[in-house]
């Protein structure tokens, strides 16, 4: 016979049952709250089409619900996290709230213990709100009386974007109400990130739209081979209509001799291979004239698959505009190169005529003065000195005539060659100047042409007359050398300099003139030419000849 159970048994078997009771009432409790949370995410995530308003309000009054509160609120933050704005009440909070003239913007660090679930950076539970608090700001008159409170950040990657909060629960709140609150708020904040992506894409896409409809470029669209899509532009530029243009294949809009250039960078753009995104292509329009376009090409995805997006800009005109001018300038330079080469046989006519006729007549004169000094006996004291006096001008005409002869036609280069002309031009302007030089140049001779000679001792001799105008230079450095198949020539003075980026002087004379006349010298002789300068800090020309230019500069 079975006994009965004690009365202390049965008492242990009632405590159990209600504590399983008690178990399954929670977990009842807690399954209720997980769906309800479900189906509200799930009607969250329908509301794509809905305002953001009607979002965020719905998100706010689900939150109350699920926590079992009584008043909610949702603030953004701004960009730097520093600035709260309040963007709405749950309907209860409005209610029982008689604030007039709400604040709306909330600066982080006037904030109280609503504040700290960002300064932490985490969810913040009081359930206790009326105990003291050295974080307590106080509500103005007229505020919600709060006994309970939580709220949380809501993060965007690292970034606080938000803060909800919800408050007066009847019993206290614990992790699951920060749990339910969390999810929800993320589930609307991502809603609210898919509708502004939405919307921006919209807007991208009218404005794409728009763009591609109305500019004068060809906008174009290949895909594999073939041409999927051309804006209405491409017909003038091309002369096909958007819809010939497309399902042909994108080189067919090239002429023959960029073709296979086209072709070969066009496929190898595709498979993912590295090539210029930019460049110059001959075109070949439906009617067979021949033009020019500026081609930008990048990678993209259209209709789904991969793509190339191509802008071709007419640039015809600029062609024949940049051969126009090239032909010009070879017409400058063949003139200018005429004119130099006249100008130096005219200098040299001029210094033989100095010297032969001038100078010779000069000599003539002096000895015939010579010869009068010595028939005027011992009663032309008066005129001896006056003569002596003819005599020193006579030889200070001579002087510069020799001086001019020099400059004009410079002897000296058959006599010395260049490296010893060069030497002898500096030292003879360092002389009359008072300047210090430094030399180091080599014999470059036999590496030059006369011509050549010719042109790179006019240059220097300009550069020492801008020197000597202009510089008020103390020291004067100068090195001539040969290295690696070309003739380096470089003039360097401590003088005041100019600024490179200035304007020109009205008066050519002073900078612009000297340096335009050795740019073109340095053109004949296909030379490079630099000239550095700054205030204060002197001037520097270089001159680097090619020793094949340098050997024959005839036809440049």
């Amino acid at each position: 016979m079975t006994e009965k159970p004690t009365y202390k048994e049965l008492e242990l078997k009632v405590r159990a049952l209600e504590k399983e009771a008690a178990r399954r009432e929670r977990t009842d409790e807690a399954l209720r709250l997980e769906e309800s949370r479900l189906e509200a995410l799930l009607k969250l995530n329908e509301m794509t089409g809905a305002p953001l308003q009607e979002i965020t309000d719905f998100a706010l009054e689900e939150a109350v619900r699920l926590t079992g509160s009584e008043i909610g609120y949702l603030a953004f933050m701004n960009e730097d996290e520093t600035v709260l704005t309040m963007h709405s009440w749950s309907k209860n909070a409005m209610v029982q709230c008689t604030i007039i003239d709400k604040p709306i913007i909330y600066p982080v660090h006037t904030t109280g213990l609503w504040g700290e679930a960002v300064r932490r950076r985490k969810p913040i539970i009081f359930n206790d709100y009326a105990a003291p608090n050295p974080l307590k700001k106080g509500y103005p008159k007229g505020h919600v009386e709060i006994r309970r409170h939580i709220n949380i950040p809501v993060f965007d990657g690292t970034k606080i974007v938000a803060v909800a909060g919800v408050g007066n629960k009847e019993k206290e709140y614990d992790q699951t109400d920060i749990r339910q609150l969390k999810l929800l708020m993320q589930g609307m904040w991502r809603l609210i990130l898919r509708k502004w992506t939405e919307w921006e894409l919209r807007e991208s896409e009218a404005q794409f739209r728009k763009l591609v409809e109305t500019v004068g470029c060809a906008i174009f669209i290949y895909q594999g081979t073939k041409i999927s899509f051309a804006n209405p532009a491409s017909e003038t530029i091309f002369g096909y209509k958007p819809e010939e243009l497309v399902s042909k294949d994108f080189w067919e809009i090239i002429h023959p001799d960029s073709r296979a250039l086209a072709k070969e960078r066009g496929l190898a753009r595709q498979r993912g291979e590295k090539v210029p995104p930019r460049y110059e292509l001959k075109i070949q329009r439906k009617n067979g004239e021949v033009g020019w376009c500026d081609f930008t090409l990048s990678s993209i995805e259209f209709e789904g698959k991969s793509a190339v997006l191509g802008i071709a800009l007419d640039i015809t005109e600029s062609k024949r505009g940049e051969k126009a001018l090239e032909e010009s300038e070879r017409k400058f330079r063949e003139l200018s190169s005429y004119l130099l080469t006249a100008q130096e046989g005219e200098r040299k006519r001029i210094s033989f005529e100095l010297h032969d006729e001038l100078g010779q007549s000069l000599s003539v004169l002096k000895l015939k003065l010579r010869s009068i000094e010595r028939d005027l006996g011992d009663d032309g004291v008066r005129l001896r000195s006056d003569g002596v006096n003819v005599f020193q001008d006579i030889d200070r005409i001579i002087e510069n005539i020799r001086r001019l002869t020099r400059d004009l036609s410079p002897a000296l280069l058959e006599d010395l060659g260049l490296s010893g002309a060069l030497r002898w031009m500096v030292d003879e302007f360092a002389r009359h100047n008072n300047n210090r030089v430094f030399f180091a140049i080599e014999d470059i001779n036999d590496l030059l042409s006369n011509e050549a000679q010719i042109i790179i001792y006019r240059i220097f001799q300009e550069a020492l007359t801008n020197i000597g105008k202009h510089a008020h230079a103390e020291q004067i450095f100068f090195r001539a050398e040969a290295r690696k198949g070309k003739v380096s020539l470089v003039m360097e003075d401590d003088g005041r300099g100019f600024d490179m980026n200035g304007p020109l002087p009205e008066n050519p004379d002073e900078k612009g003139f000297g340096l335009a006349a050795m740019e073109e010298r340095a053109r004949m002789l296909g030379a490079s030419l630099e000239v550095q300068s700054r205030s204060g800090r002197g001037t520097r020309i270089g001159l680097t000849v090619p020793m094949e230019n340098a050997k024959d500069i005839r036809g440049k």
